[in-house]
């Protein structure tokens, strides 16, 4: 039995059926076309161990499970405790529990993407890159050149190309960015809290257009500032409960109230193995532990997201260091010991 599929290619029912079932979660990624993946389960080469491909595979999805486990679901038991209560934050826990988010569903949704790369090799199957250090783009444009790029050349070829792209007016352009983004949010879940989101992408990406040329005369340092902001600021409304919600908190931000952030919040970044280091290599900051692991949870993802390169770049390039099979296995170790509470993928909610 062949069955055939969009432009007139004809795939046996065991390679539809291959293909069809190899995504179970397919909005959350990579988002890979037909004409991709068959082909590789066609490719005879592909069909024998390879273990090259096994080892980087086994690295990489060990580094997007470390993603997700010691990073996205610690900061997200500190933005579930913020968004909990919102009206309760002040500016600085305001402040953080924004930074936080922004954090849990880059490390998330990355982690959960390189951890489907990851098996792909194992199992011999390239899958596209889904996101390229998000965080260091100097625009929201660049922005989505790099973010969930799977998604981005999805919208691209299936609507925003078919509307016209480029080739009509440049008012039609910002109409269509506008349309692509609108349904981008639409994507993401069917509450006003996504659609706004998705509209002020939009309409970020046609002011930048707009401002092109001012844009691109300013500083780099100052256009990934903006552009960091306009992101962190765009995913309050992304995670809100509603659409009050996230204006509160942005009130609470810009009263400037600033104070202490509650002990139960901090308390959620005091990992048990944190506690052993500590009173193993410097037992005179127990008191203040709490604080001091906050504190190297954001620096570390701060440094991670800004200054490390892609975790399938390192993944390939890991393979043939003799210490990578030792400190894999640590970290797949660390990974397991920490299981506990461990909490599903955030876009398995959208």
């Amino acid at each position: 039995m062949f069955i055939r599929i969009g432009g007139g290619i004809l795939y046996s029912f065991l390679e539809y059926a291959a293909y069809v079932t190899y995504f179970p979660q397919l909005v959350a990624g990579p988002i890979v076309t037909h004409d991709v993946l068959v082909p590789q389960l066609q490719d005879e080469e592909r069909k024998h161990l390879d273990f090259n491909y096994l080892s980087k595979g086994i690295i990489l999805f060990t580094f997007g499970l470390a993603k997700k486990v010691l990073l996205a679901d610690v900061f997200g038991n500190f933005v579930n405790l913020a968004y909990a209560d919102v009206n309760a934050l002040n500016a600085t826990t305001a402040f953080f529990a924004m930074l936080a988010y922004t954090f849990q569903i880059y490390f998330d949704f990355s982690g959960y993407s390189d951890m489907a790369i990851g098996l792909g090799w194992m199992m011999n199957i390239d899958l596209p890159i889904n996101f390229d250090s998000p965080y260091k783009a100097l625009s929201v444009t660049e922005f989505w050149k790099r973010w969930h790029m799977t998604l981005t050349a999805f919208f691209t070829k299936y609507v925003y190309i078919p509307l016209g792209g480029n080739r009509k007016s440049v008012v039609r352009t910002y109409v269509n960015i506008f349309i692509v983004f609108l349904l981008s949010g639409f994507w993401h879940g069917a509450g006003w809290t996504f659609i706004l989101w998705g509209i002020m992408h939009g309409l970020a990406q046609m002011l930048e257009r707009i401002l092109k040329k001012y844009w691109s005369k300013l500083h780099p340092a100052f256009s990934w500032l903006m552009a960091f902001v306009f992101v962190n600021v765009a995913w309050i409304y992304f995670r809100a409960e509603s659409i009050t919600d996230a204006h509160i908190i942005l009130a609470k931000m810009l009263s400037f109230h600033f104070g202490a952030i509650s002990s139960e919040m901090v308390a959620v970044f005091s990992q048990p193995e944190w506690m052993l280091l500590w009173s193993k290599f410097a037992p005179g900051v127990l008191e203040t532990y709490n604080n001091i692991n906050m504190v190297l949870y954001f620096a570390v993802a701060a440094v991670m997201v800004l200054a490390f390169p892609n975790a399938k770049y390192v993944a390939e390039k890991c393979t043939s260091k003799r210490s990578t099979p030792f400190l894999v296995a640590l970290l797949l170790t660390w990974c397991i010991f920490s299981f506990t509470g461990v909490s599903t993928f955030l876009y398995f909610n959208f």
